[in-house]
């Protein structure tokens, strides 16, 4: 049974305490210093972002490519292949960036373990 605590920080669940699953109960208590302290699954995320980087680049090429080659009157017509070019360039952006913070938070992580000043 998890162990619940009855400070004025921890609130009580009231009266659905009971409808909630069991990995709700094994969480530790709430802090208030969640934002800093929380953990993101970095190698999920940079899974996801080495996937998706090369097929939103393909998008971007293959939506310019055919914008460029659009007839008038064509449907769809240019501007919604140039949108369509500018939202993958977007999300390629996005995940081109989000590889490079990925890779900072690893290597400051792998610096933390080794000098022993890691965490808890």
């Amino acid at each position: 049974m998890a162990h619940e605590t009855h400070s004025p920080t921890a609130r009580s669940h009231g009266p659905f305490a009971r409808m909630r699953g069991r990995r709700d109960t094994r969480r530790p208590p709430r802090t208030g210093t969640e934002p800093r302290t929380a953990l993101s699954d970095l190698p999920a995320r940079r899974m996801l972002a080495g996937l998706f980087a090369p097929l939103f680049l393909v998008g971007t090429v293959l939506f310019a490519v055919l914008g460029a080659t659009a007839r008038a009157g064509s449907s769809p017509g240019r501007p919604a292949f140039v949108v369509l070019a500018c939202v993958c360039a977007t999300c390629f952006l996005v995940a081109v960036v989000d590889l490079a913070v990925i890779r900072r938070r690893m290597a400051g992580d792998r610096v933390d373990r080794s000098s022993g000043e890691g965490g808890e």
